[in-house]
């Protein structure tokens, strides 16, 4: 029984080197094709295989997306896109009208966005005649309590009460300053409200996105 054993172990190994020696194996039709050298030979032009270096795979990568099908030729949209514009100004507005109607995008395919952005109101005082004289000023608002700050440089020389959001508001806390003894301050207009445009189309025609591409006033862009 012993000796049956250890033959049988000896064939094992035998069959084990013979499996991880390709001459071996080959010679006794154990070979899986797969172990050097016979998959090397089996190779078809293995001279013209080049390495890229980790900075000129993603170059080519990059080209290869840029230069579009076979031909070389950047494909087109075969339907229409969606586009959106802005945030603008009424005045960029104006001028996204103006390319919208020279692309013949018709006011019933685009919407405008609108949002309205609040004004900047100042309780202030000034403007004074020269430094000395907002100094002095400041020094009576200080005996009274009263917070305050240097007006900006387009109000200077000149003293900021407090600053609003709203215009009511603004009037309502001047009110309570004139009760206080305060009689040359008045309501100023620190940023005039506006309003803030984004157009969107939902569906531009493949014939009108040379006349919408990002170069053009406003930048254009597909819809995010």
């Amino acid at each position: 029984m012993l000796r049956a054993l250890v033959l049988v172990l000896a064939l094992a190994n035998l069959g084990w080197w013979l499996w991880h020696w390709p001459p071996a194996a080959a010679w006794v039709g154990l070979g899986d094709g797969e172990r050097q050298p016979a998959r090397l030979e089996r190779q078809v032009a293995a001279s013209a295989v080049q390495l890229l270096s980790e900075r000129g795979a993603p170059a080519a990568s990059a080209a290869d997306v840029a230069q579009g099908p076979a031909s070389g030729a950047a494909s087109a949209p075969e339907g229409p896109v969606c586009l959106e514009a802005g945030p603008m100004d009424d005045a960029g507005l104006a001028t996204a009208r103006a390319t919208l109607q020279k692309a013949g995008v018709g006011p019933e395919a685009w919407v405008d966005i609108r949002r309205e952005l609040p004004g900047s109101y100042g309780l202030y005082m000034g403007r004074f005649a020269d430094a000395e004289q907002a100094r002095r000023k400041s020094e009576e608002l200080q005996r009274l309590n009263i917070p305050h700050e240097p007006a900006p440089a387009s109000l200077a020389p000149g003293l900021l009460l407090g600053r609003y959001t709203d215009a009511n508001q603004a009037q309502a806390a001047l009110t309570r300053l004139q009760q206080r003894g305060v009689r040359t301050a008045r309501v100023q207009t620190l940023v005039a409200p506006s309003a803030e445009h984004r157009l969107r189309i939902e569906r531009a025609e493949p014939a009108a996105l040379g006349l919408l591409a990002p170069e053009v006033k406003p930048a254009w862009r597909r819809c995010g």
